[in-house]
């Protein structure tokens, strides 16, 4: 499971909130999801966009993402 994945459902949210709440696309969050992108390869903006929806800082939420992407084994 990609971090994303991992991190929406440990807060309940869905990939559309998060496009909603952070103002991007959720193309853009579903395209990095299916290239399987890895967590330093995110833009800033979509790291910010996660962390509005989930209410944690940037670095709470970046940590987190690091986290499932190291126990998950996403490259």
């Amino acid at each position: 499971m990609h971090p994303i994945d991992s991190i929406a459902k440990k807060y309940n949210v869905t990939k559309y909130s998060i496009s909603k709440i952070g103002n991007i696309s959720q193309t853009g969050i579903s395209s990095a999801i299916e290239r399987n992108q890895a967590i330093d390869n995110f833009k800033v903006k979509t790291i910010i966009a996660i962390s509005k929806a989930i209410n944690k800082t940037p670095g709470e939420t970046l940590d987190e993402l690091l986290e499932f992407e190291k126990n998950e084994g996403v490259e």
